[in-house]
């Protein structure tokens, strides 16, 4: 005997009210931090641009010259004077941070070579639709003469390319160093950028821009206004860790709960029971 069918609207409701709501919504999303030691290749860092041309030549490396940690393999090469940034990047970090958000980086690096080098190369966060302008973490520039170690800044850059600098701390050729520096967000945009380089504490601060975004972790060479293929440094980076955004488990959990309900109900339905 078949029982009648059972109208539920309150099913289709709930379904229709949960799914508006996560459609007009941004999944909530939580922080974790993704660690990259390159050991058996680049791993997420699969986005590049202009690594390999003007005087650029750097990627994956099966080598050790961070002497760090983990065994053979870094990122990193031959870095040129260049505009813009070219660079080799993580680009999937599950969503944007802006100058609001709290993140994190740190890692493992080296300075292997310097051929005159006049130019800048760049670890951290940046916006791969506007790589020559945002960013947020280490600029490192030239010796200021033969000899002297490089110079690396913390740095806050907004969209329009405007930059902020930390007090340097200065790395000599061939020493392995490390950094670890933390990004504190305020609502406004405003915030600050500070930790260690080679046990050198150092701290910038940046005012409100709630516009910038960084959708991009990576190391590249740039933000100079003109190019040149033979003014080149080398340099490594290892270990790499940094905040990366995932989907909240509860938010695609609630939705999958109501379809499953919906697909249930529509089972039953086509089996006239």
């Amino acid at each position: 005997m078949l029982r009648p069918r059972m109208n539920h609207p309150s099913l289709q409701t709930l379904f229709a009210a949960t799914a508006a709501v996560l459609a007009s919504t941004s999944v909530v999303h939580a922080q974790f931090t993704r660690t990259e030691t390159f050991d058996t290749g680049p791993g997420f860092f699969t986005s590049e641009s202009g690594n390999q041309s003007g005087g650029n030549s750097f990627g994956f490396s099966n080598t050790n010259n961070t002497a760090g940690a983990s065994p053979a393999g870094e990122i990193g090469g031959t870095f040129a004077r260049t505009s813009g940034f070219s660079h080799i990047a993580d680009a999937a970090l599950g969503g944007s941070f802006s100058r609001s958000d709290d993140f994190s980086l740190s890692g493992e690096l080296v300075f292997t070579a310097a051929n005159n080098p006049d130019g800048t190369i760049g670890i951290g966060y940046f916006n791969t639709g506007n790589p020559g302008f945002e960013a947020v973490g280490l600029n490192i520039a030239e010796p200021p003469s033969p000899g002297q170690g490089f110079r690396v800044f913390l740095m806050i850059r907004d969209n329009t390319g405007a930059q902020l600098l930390s007090g340097l701390s200065s790395v000599p050729l061939n020493s392995p160093t490390t950094f670890s520096l933390t990004y504190d967000g305020n609502p406004d945009g405003s915030g600050t950028l500070s930790g260690t380089v080679g046990g050198q504490f150092q701290t910038v601060s940046g005012p409100a821009n709630a516009s910038s975004v960084f959708d991009g972790f990576g190391i590249g060479a740039g933000y100079v206004g003109t190019n040149n293929a033979g003014l080149t440094a080398s340099a490594f980076a290892d270990n790499l860790s940094y905040s990366v955004l995932v989907p909240e488990p509860g938010s695609i959990a609630l939705l999958l709960s109501c379809t499953a309900i919906f697909a249930g109900r529509r089972l039953r339905r086509s089996s006239g029971v």
